[in-house]
């Protein structure tokens, strides 16, 4: 006589696979690591100084095209900002070997150091070309 094989019987019993385990907490470890990964790079890219200067001076062109401040402080505050940036006690034609530089620096101590006060315009334009100046040079 062969032998009754499972499936020969009227009732067959299926056994239900088990549960898969929840994989929940590592999701979620794993997405709170990503989060404070992110929140860390972009706080490092906040600190730079590049990063720093170009807020302070975008507050000075705001200042500067309301009017409340004198376009000297500004200019002042500017060449401060820019000596900040690039960790020095005064800015000179030898920071940077550029002729782009040496035009802009000029430019700068004519409008801080003349006896009249700067129009807005020449303020802004000095502005705007100071943002290029915070990320086309390495420090030397």
């Amino acid at each position: 006589m062969a032998k009754e094989a499972l499936i020969d019987k009227q009732w067959v019993d299926i056994i239900a696979p088990p549960a898969p385990e929840s994989d929940a907490l590592v999701w979620w470890l794993l997405v709170l690591i990503l989060g404070i990964f992110i929140c860390a790079i972009i706080y490092w890219w906040q600190k730079q100084p590049s990063q720093t200067a170009r807020r302070k001076i975008n507050t000075l062109s705001k200042q500067n095209r309301s009017g409340k401040y004198d376009s000297k402080v500004l200019l002042k505050q500017l060449e401060k900002i820019l000596c900040q940036r690039y960790d020095v006690s005064h800015l000179s034609r030898s920071t940077f070997y550029s002729k782009q530089w040496a035009m802009f620096l000029v430019k700068l101590e004519d409008a801080c150091y003349q006896s009249q006060t700067p129009d807005r315009q020449q303020t802004q334009k000095l502005i705007r070309q100071s943002k290029y100046f915070i990320y086309s040079f390495l420090k030397t």
